[in-house]
């Protein structure tokens, strides 16, 4: 490995925070059709980084995070199993935990015992409704709603009758858009009889790497009938105080009300994501966040195979880039994955 990046004197390490996420790019490549990410435009080409890489990263990430979690991205990651498998298991092996989120469309049943019992901790699908022709147009592909939902069932129920010790969590992440939104009372509970461990809600954002001209989708899908997002955004709170099977935290939740209102609104910074995360692409690129090129001018940290992990984050170039992401007031802070943890 090089030397640190950067040539400007940074903080010591130990008065440095650690990481707690890694995200890696499993694949750009997705068998969906989603109206909110463009992802699945792309294919993945020749260079990536290999399986092997990918588990040197895991290997670093587990020497230099503290409690870390490691999230296994696309695309759908699922388009290889064995290198999700592979994955998991090194972060366990490295006492870390292991997310990955999932159509749901990529799993057989000839994996389902391999995946709860060695597989990701937090199995997160996507099910955005509890009706198929609202869960399917989203995807866009017929069929989606059904794969999804019968993956949930089956994999409890083997979990409950012959995989009782699996720590495999199994959770659902649906996004809140105009026509999501009536349905996500009713959605709880229609996810909870499929044998789930609990329901996230993610705000509707722009469309991720959008590839045409406007956002029509975002445009047309932001829901603006506020009294019910004021509403059912107040219930699902209440749910989340009561009991644990919404996981979304409440701060979290009460922050779609403004965003929801004005998805441009500016106010205090709320991501934090340049103090928590690294995140790797399949190109092996380093970045603080999703967005971080963008606001550096297209600039990423650096290259894994070039630089260490430990390196780049405690080098000049994140230094300088969470001085500029620290005021970020992008709507991309409304992610889960990028908010600031604490009150």
């Amino acid at each position: 490995m090089n030397a640190s990046p950067g040539q400007s004197p940074v903080l010591p390490e130990p008065l440095r925070g650690r990481p707690r996420y890694l995200f890696l790019e499993i694949t750009s490549e997705c068998g969906l059709r989603c109206k909110m990410c463009h992802l699945w435009m792309t294919h993945e080409p020749a260079g990536t980084l290999t399986t092997d890489e990918k588990l040197n990263l895991v290997r670093q990430f587990g020497e230099f995070g503290e409690r870390g979690v490691v999230v296994l991205t696309g695309g759908e990651p699922f388009r290889k199993p064995q290198e999700v498998m592979a994955l998991s298991r090194a972060a366990r092996v490295s006492g870390l935990s292991v997310a990955v989120n999932t159509a749901g469309t990529s799993i057989e049943p000839e994996q389902y015992e391999e995946i709860l019992s060695a597989g990701p901790h937090y199995l997160v699908i996507s099910l955005d409704a509890p009706r198929a022709e609202v869960h399917d147009w989203m995807r866009g592909c017929t069929g989606t709603f059904e794969r999804a939902q019968s993956l949930i069932r089956d994999l409890a129920r083997v979990r409950r009758q012959r995989l009782p010790q699996s720590d495999v969590k199994l959770l659902v992440n649906a996004i809140l858009c105009r026509r999501t939104l009536p349905l996500a009372l009713e959605h709880v509970e229609f996810v909870r009889r499929l044998g789930a461990d609990g329901i996230m809600f993610q705000a509707l954002a722009r469309t991720f790497m959008n590839r045409i001209d406007g956002d029509p989708f975002f445009a047309s899908q932001r829901p603006v009938d506020l009294d019910e997002v004021n509403r059912v955004i107040d219930a699902l709170v209440d749910l989340r105080q009561s009991e644990r099977f919404v996981c979304s935290e409440g701060r979290d939740l009460q922050w779609m009300k403004p965003y929801f209102r004005n998805p441009d609104f500016i106010g205090e910074p709320v991501c934090g994501s340049a103090h928590r995360n690294l995140m790797i692409n399949m190109f092996g690129e380093i970045q603080l966040c999703f967005a971080m090129k963008d606001l550096l001018g297209g600039r990423c940290l650096g290259n894994v195979r070039d630089f260490s992990l430990r390196d780049v984050w405690l080098g000049a170039q994140a230094a300088e880039a969470r001085r500029v992401m620290d005021a970020c007031r992008r709507n991309c802070g409304m992610l889960h994955c990028h908010r600031r943890e604490g009150p």
